[in-house]
């Protein structure tokens, strides 16, 4: 899987996979965390003019999105717990997949970790799914962080020197 930069053509795919992970959730027990609402089509626009939008592609196929913040997140400043460290950090936000590929959050995190050796994700208390994969893949939970529109998120640090 190769993670670019989104252009415009992509838009309309990557609406669909977040409508396709919000369904997966609720599938999974986790109805709340992005409901029926989120992202936003505004916010997932401003991560595309902002130049944070990107998409995993493999043969042609869009596989997944995220949104990654190379010089860090203010979201992240303040936490219920401790980080591991408090070096510049990357963030990645609305991670999502098609549910056709494995290995999504894997090749996410293979890409940010190019960028930065220092990234912090949050994910909802309901998300099961996400914390287990997230500690698969080295994260540490640190604490709880308030993140806009989705209020108290449970924060995870991976720190590769």
């Amino acid at each position: 899987m190769v993670a670019r930069k989104a252009i415009h053509t992509d838009i309309d795919k990557v609406l669909k996979i977040y409508e396709r992970a919000r369904q997966y959730m609720a599938d999974t027990g986790n109805p709340t965390q992005w409901a029926d609402f989120y992202p936003p089509e505004e916010l997932v626009m401003k991560d595309f003019d902002g130049g944070n939008l990107y998409v995993l592609e493999e043969d042609g196929e869009l596989c997944g999105v995220f949104a990654f913040f190379p010089d860090g997140d203010p979201v992240y400043q303040s936490i219920n717990g401790a980080w591991l460290n408090s070096l510049p950090h990357g963030a990645i936000h609305r991670i999502a997949a098609s549910g056709t590929k494995k290995g999504v959050l894997s090749a996410c995190v293979d890409y940010c970790l190019t960028q930065t050796n220092n990234l912090k994700i949050d994910t909802h208390k309901s998300n099961k799914v996400m914390q287990n994969a997230l500690t698969k893949c080295g994260f540490v939970y640190c604490g709880t962080v308030t993140v806009p529109y989705l209020n108290e998120c449970i924060a995870f640090q991976l720190y590769r020197e």
